[in-house]
């Protein structure tokens, strides 16, 4: 007598496909904000529809990365914190990377 399970070879691959992921996602990464602050994101997580609705209402100049670095930590996480459901940029940029992680891994 003999039994068959099919549901392995799903499975396996499932694991392969996980495995090669979290390979690709190791070590350090530079990860492009409009990967990490997805539409779905923002809209599930803030006021905003999207990111760019969600910076543009901030007041702050971001035209180019050095305005972006320059805006103080404690004024985008008080931004952060009045239109958003984290209390800072640092939670929201930690949940948004959570995200996507897990996406890439497909879970």
């Amino acid at each position: 007598m003999s039994i068959e399970f099919s549901g392995f070879d799903d499975i396996k691959n499932r694991l392969d496909k996980m495995s090669k992921a979290a390979q690709e996602l190791d070590g350090e990464q530079e990860v492009p904000m409009s990967e990490l602050l997805t539409d779905p994101f923002i809209s599930k997580n803030s006021n905003f529809q999207n990111v760019d609705e969600f910076f543009e209402n901030s007041g702050f100049d971001m035209n180019t990365e050095e305005e972006f670095a320059a805006i103080p930590d404690d004024a985008m996480d008080t931004y952060v914190a009045e239109n958003s459901t984290f209390e800072s940029w640092n939670d929201m940029l930690s949940s948004a990377t959570q995200e996507y992680v897990a996406k890439k891994l497909g879970l």
